[in-house]
């Protein structure tokens, strides 16, 4: 039996998934979908290099990420949703007929525990899951507590939605969307 290796550390945990897979589905053939999907996370994953991120999981419509801080992960969200509505055109990964994918985001930094690099659970994971499912197309959501660890600059893109209890927490957080727009 192998022996396990886990790491405690604070993390920005990104949570992406596609907004609109099932229509994607229905408009576009299986194989080519699967054809795309695998290039957009070659993208991803260049993403992540520029912002000290590692890919912790992924599947056709979800990825998982963590990062160090949380400005890096805010700044990946930006990018991400940036390379979904526009540069997926331009990068020849999409033709215009197929530029309806897009992407929301849940952001949460906070406790993790991080078993032999690969994978990653914990308080972080289960916030920001919860987060990215509240999160319509197009938006991050992110919480109060993360805001307070970003730069003024991604502060002040920072707009107060609500308090609500999430499921994995006991306490009500503080919901926060990211306008990513203004950074176009």
């Amino acid at each position: 039996m192998t022996e396990m290796n886990s790491v405690n550390e604070n993390l920005a945990i990104l949570i992406a998934n596609v907004s609109n897979r099932d229509e994607l589905h229905e408009n576009i053939d299986e194989n080519y979908f699967h054809t795309k999907i695998q290039s957009c996370h070659k993208l991803i994953v260049e993403i992540l290099d520029n912002y000290e991120g590692i890919l912790v999981k992924s599947t056709n419509d979800q990825i998982v990420c963590a990062f160090s801080s949380a400005n890096y992960a805010a700044n990946a969200a930006i990018t991400l949703n940036k390379l979904f509505n526009s540069d997926l055109i331009e990068k020849g990964v999409f033709p215009d007929t197929d530029a309806s994918m897009s992407v929301h985001v849940g952001i949460h930094y906070g406790q993790t525990i991080m078993l032999d690099g690969k994978d990653v659970y914990g308080n972080a994971v289960d916030i920001a899951s919860e987060l990215v499912i509240l999160a319509e197309k197009e938006y991050i959501f992110t919480t109060g507590s993360t805001v307070l660890l970003l730069s003024p600059e991604l502060q002040e893109s920072a707009y107060f939605v609500k308090s609500t209890m999430l499921k994995c927490d006991q306490e009500n957080i503080e919901l926060f969307e990211l306008n990513w727009k203004q950074f176009q």
